[in-house]
């Protein structure tokens, strides 16, 4: 079951949270699915004033790379949720953009699936620009495939192609 340091991902901020923690709530307890906290308050989207929140947890010791049930990060989290400086902030803290997921995806993978615009142009010398656009997951697809079968993002696809994503990718079943 989830905790009530979960339920800062929407009902209570950081005040709230640094009251839990201080009463002893755990800043990586999980809950059936493996979500901590963390991974909880980077995909809302816009509820509370999520930097301080993300600053608290991670001061009180929260594992910015954890990983849940699919291996999942917090980092992959607010990609697939649009959170940019949620994003940033973590990768600030030491999340690893490098990560996978149980599957082969990727941080990637996971931003060009998004609903929401997300991904910045990829300027030179970048964090961003370290990032392969053409990568795959298990199945053989790239950020693009996943793209094309999420939530049809057209401004992600495009920073993806103008940073030279194939177009003529095929996954393992030839698609």
């Amino acid at each position: 079951g989830r905790t009530i340091l979960h339920g800062a991902r929407s009902s209570i901020g950081s005040d709230e949270a640094s009251l839990l923690l201080n009463a002893g709530a755990s800043v990586n307890a999980v809950d059936r699915n493996g979500l901590t906290p963390l991974h909880l308050a980077v995909s809302c989207h816009g509820y509370v004033d999520l930097i301080p929140l993300l600053a608290l947890l991670v001061s009180a010791g929260a594992d910015v790379n954890a990983t849940n049930a699919n291996g999942s990060t917090p980092l992959h989290l607010a990609a697939l949720h649009g959170n940019i400086l949620a994003s940033e902030y973590l990768i600030g803290a030491g999340a690893d953009m490098a990560r996978l997921d149980l599957g082969g995806g990727g941080l990637l993978h996971y931003a060009a699936c998004s609903p929401y615009a997300f991904l910045p142009p990829f300027p030179s010398g970048s964090i961003w620009t370290n990032l392969d656009v053409n990568a795959r997951d298990k199945k053989g697809r790239s950020p693009i495939h996943w793209a094309a079968m999420g939530m049809h993002n057209w401004a992600n696809l495009e920073v993806m192609l103008e940073a030279g994503a194939d177009t003529n990718a095929r996954d393992h079943q030839g698609r």
